[in-house]
Formats: C-alpha cells, sequence, structure tokens
C-alpha cells in the first residue's frame, strides 16, 4: 500500500507551511502598494499553508484506527531527523528574492524535487506541524497476530514497550497509532 499521493502532497506541504511567515515578513515593504513584494506569491503561499495545516491536523484527529491489535516489543524514537527540513528554511534566509520570479521558481522547483524524494522514500511523515501537533515518529518492533514486524509509527503519545496499540496504515511502512494500554 502506497500513501495516496495528493494525502503526501497536502502532508509535504504542511511541513513547509511555517516558510509563509518567513516570506510575509522578508516581502514587507511600506513602500509597496501592497506592502509587499511579489504578493501574488505571498498569498497564494499563506493560502495553501493554511489550507494544508487544516487538512493536515484534520486527516490525523479523524482516522478510524481498523488495524488489529499490536504489541510493542522494542521502541526508537526517530523524530531527530526534522533536521532535514531545515534546509529550504536556511535557502529561504540567504538565496530567495521575492522580487526575482526566476528565483521563486527556481525555489518552487527544489520543493518538488524534495517532495519526490520524500514522498518515494515514504519520510514524508517526518513534518514538524506533526511534531507541533504532538506527534513524534517511531521505529518499533511489534508482534500482530502472532507475527513479528518492524515498522514506522506515527503516535501522539509516547511508545513504551509492552505498550498495546491499534494501528491505521499510511504507507508500506508507516502506520498511525492509536494506544490501548
Amino acid at each position: 500500500m502506497k500513501i495516496k499521493f495528493w494525502y503526501a502532497v497536502i502532508i509535504f506541504l504542511s511541513a513547509y507551511s511555517p516558510l509563509s511567515v518567513i516570506f510575509l515578513i522578508q516581502g514587507f515593504d511600506l513602500q509597496k502598494p501592497y506592502y509587499f513584494e511579489n504578493h501574488w506569491f505571498i498569498l497564494a503561499w499563506i493560502t495553501v499553508s493554511i489550507f494544508s495545516v487544516v487538512i493536515t491536523t484534520i486527516a490525523v484527529k479523524t482516522v478510524n484506527y481498523s488495524g488489529p491489535l499490536a504489541k510493542i516489543q522494542s521502541v526508537k524514537n526517530i523524530s531527530g531527523e526534522l533536521l532535514n527540513y531545515s534546509i529550504p528554511y536556511m535557502i529561504s534566509f540567504f538565496a530567495l528574492d521575492l522580487s526575482n520570479t526566476r528565483l521563486i521558481f527556481s525555489f518552487l522547483f527544489f520543493l518538488g524535487l524534495l517532495f519526490f524524494l520524500t514522498y518515494k522514500t515514504h519520510n514524508v511523515f517526518i513534518n514538524p506541524i506533526l511534531t507541533i501537533l504532538g506527534y513524534k515518529l517511531y521505529d518499533v518492533e511489534y508482534e500482530q497476530l502472532g507475527k513479528t514486524r518492524n515498522n514506522y509509527l506515527l503516535s501522539n503519545r509516547r511508545l513504551i514497550k509492552g505498550m498495546s496499540c491499534k494501528t491505521e496504515a499510511m504507507s508500506d511502512h508507516m502506520f498511525l497509532t492509536k494506544i490501548i494500554s
């Protein structure tokens, strides 16, 4: 099972929604008629950001956990990999001139390439917005239906060896988790 493409796009865009605040601050100019350089880009980015964060929040809060019960055998927290999301933020500070349309399109191409890589590697769930919502990513070995499995579990509660949980598949090796005990 692969995550549906448009869900992955929305989750990915939500991960970069804080860039809208950076662009808003960088583009602010009292000398412009709309007070912003390239106001069309900033407004579009803010709109997409708000939409993606709202949809991502609703999606993770309304999941129907239909997977069988799983008993956690071992847990490793891997949420620290969020640092991979820092590169586009650094680019926005050093190289992105909001009045230069070519730079904006180059930046959007770069984000498209990053999306492709995160989608293909199923790392789209390593997301700062999900972290803000209280979710952490874990590498977990667990027993489910008499078989030992090793997958990534996204949970809004700390996972501990011995806990029981229900899961909902989000991709081949990524599951959203609800703690039962």
